[in-house]
């Protein structure tokens, strides 16, 4: 069975159907009183295309999701949870039961019945499925969900260890209606949940069209399709070049596109409003596997040493982002402090040289060091889509790299090579945004079997790091935030990974508005209005 990537999923968005908004705008129109547009089209673009419709088993999609399909819960800005399909829900860190509202259907016209959500929590949460969404969510532990259609209630119990964000995670797991679940070949060029707008046309590469649902009435805290301005058609198109998608932006033939580059700053003097999300910048992934330099944590330790990484923050988010504080970056954040400060090397060339001269990397004639014969090259790997001014940061660590003796090879990588990437373990530096907003959705990713087996891509162990999530996944937050916190510092302590810097998502309006949560790369559908 093909696996999907968790770390594609994970690059894209973590939290994908929820509803609070980190900030609205409405984007330029005509002063006076707001005048919506009736049944009128918005249009929105992203960076790359996906691999998949599937939400459970493609890991690029997901930026699709939030259309088509719903959730149990929704999620505010301030951490707290609002209705989605389910109208009453309560948890602790051994069992969650969640009781559905009344009336809700599929985009079939078909009653969602309790025992399907259980069946879709099922499904994804067992391992051997391969679901993207496993360990996201999912509790990373073994679970049993069972449905009651007489009561609409689902009842989810812990199978052994208890996990301390059940509401988190199968709560705001994207819904699939039976058809899809049973088959899903019917989900390759047709959605089918419960969400407010169904795919209608589907043209892999360009674009997806997404047609409301007229009689829907059960989004966050019940919001419906019906308010004035709501859009009947949204198309999402796939730009990859943001200089683009700001030029369709300025010209009306957009009303929606993410712009984070030295593009954002004419369509502020143009007058284009944005919504305002934080999200993740560059990191760095160090491959642990085989006999990989960095499977040295000399070699790792020396690799931040010899960075300048507060230049890094400057380049990476093009001047506008700040440095990196811990794991997760998106809002609402479970856990918040500061894990890296004091935990991570501090920037020291002469004490980077010294550790590589320890470990037998030595400098040749050409100032490249050497150890048995083989110079020190050290490939870097980014996806020029994920990470705007990624070229440049790539490009400055690569200098800083190569000035205590490193051969650097730099790999602007596309979203294809990543899977394969991460698959077969062909890097040795990943620089790439690691985005969520929850510290148990990386564990899958910074523990375990490695690829095809889990998703440990980078090949880390640290015990240390796996008792403490033994005993923070034991507790709920906000108490279970000081073992996260704790997991988190001994990932640093052993230079296991290296977030570096926290950017702003500029998401510009035209004729529009909307609302949109930091932790999705979408707008809250029900949020979509469309201006004259």
């Amino acid at each position: 069975m093909r696996r999907p990537s968790t770390l594609v999923a994970l690059l894209f968005s973590s939290c994908l159907i929820t509803s609070a908004c980190s900030g609205s705008g409405a984007g330029r129109h005509p002063s006076g009183p707001t005048r919506y547009a009736d049944n009128g089209t918005f249009t929105m673009s992203q960076l790359d295309d996906t691999d998949g419709l599937d939400p459970y088993r493609t890991g690029t999609g997901l930026y699709l999701v939030g259309l088509a399909y719903d959730s149990l819960l929704n999620i505010r800005q301030d951490g707290t949870f609002v209705s989605g399909v389910a109208e009453k829900w309560s948890a602790d860190a051994h069992s969650a039961t969640f009781t559905l509202r009344a009336g809700v259907t599929c985009a079939d016209g078909t009653p969602l019945t309790a025992g399907q959500v259980a069946a879709d929590m099922n499904f994804v949460g067992d391992k051997a499925n391969g679901s993207a969404l496993y360990g996201r969510f999912t509790p990373p532990l073994p679970f049993r969900a069972a449905g009651d259609d007489k009561t609409g209630t689902i009842t989810v119990n812990m199978v052994g260890k208890p996990f301390g964000f059940l509401l988190h995670t199968l709560g705001l797991l994207p819904i699939v209606c039976s058809k899809g679940l049973r088959d899903p070949k019917v989900l390759k060029h047709a959605t089918d949940g419960t969400g407010p707008y169904v795919l209608s046309k589907a043209l892999p590469g360009q674009s997806y069209t997404f047609t409301v649902r007229k009689n829907y009435t059960w989004g966050p805290a019940g919001a419906t399709t019906s308010r004035p301005g709501a859009p009947r058609t949204i198309v999402v198109r796939v730009i990859t070049n943001e200089t683009t998608a700001a030029n369709l932006l300025l010209a009306g033939d957009l009303n929606m596109a993410q712009v984070n580059g030295q593009d954002r700053l004419r369509l502020q003097a143009k007058g284009l409003k944005a919504i305002e999300a934080p999200q993740a910048g560059a990191w760095l992934f160090f491959n642990h596997r085989g006999a990989r330099p960095n499977a040295d944590e000399r070699v790792r330790r020396a690799l931040v040493e010899a960075l300048d990484r507060a230049q890094v923050v400057k380049v990476s988010t093009a001047q506008t982002g700040r440095a990196a504080t811990g794991l997760t970056a998106l809002e609402p954040r479970a856990c918040r402090g500061d894990t890296i400060a004091g935990n991570l090397p501090e920037h020291d060339v002469a004490g980077a040289e010294a550790l590589l001269d320890q470990t037998g990397w030595t400098k040749g004639p050409d100032g490249v060091r050497v150890k048995d014969g083989k110079p020190l090259r050290i490939q870097l790997y980014y996806i020029p889509s994920f990470l705007p001014d990624g070229q440049a940061a790539a490009e400055l660590v690569a200098q800083q790299w190569h000035s205590v003796g490193i051969d650097v090879k730099v790999t602007a990588g596309t979203l294809t090579g990543l899977v394969q990437v991460q698959k077969n373990g062909n890097f040795d530096v990943l620089l790439q945004p690691f985005n969520s907003n929850l510290p148990s959705r990386f564990v899958t990713l910074l523990s375990g079997p490695t690829p095809p087996q889990g998703t440990n891509f980078s090949g880390i162990g640290n015990q240390t790091y796996d008792n403490l999530v033994t005993k923070a996944s034991s507790m709920t937050a906000p108490a279970s935030c000081t073992y996260w916190s704790q997991a988190e510092k001994a990932l640093f302590q052993a230079v296991n990974v290296a977030p570096i810097s926290e950017r702003i998502g500029h998401y510009f309006l035209n004729r529009a508005e909307a609302t949109i949560n930091g932790t999705t790369t979408l707008p809250a559908p029900t949020s979509i209005r469309v201006l004259e």
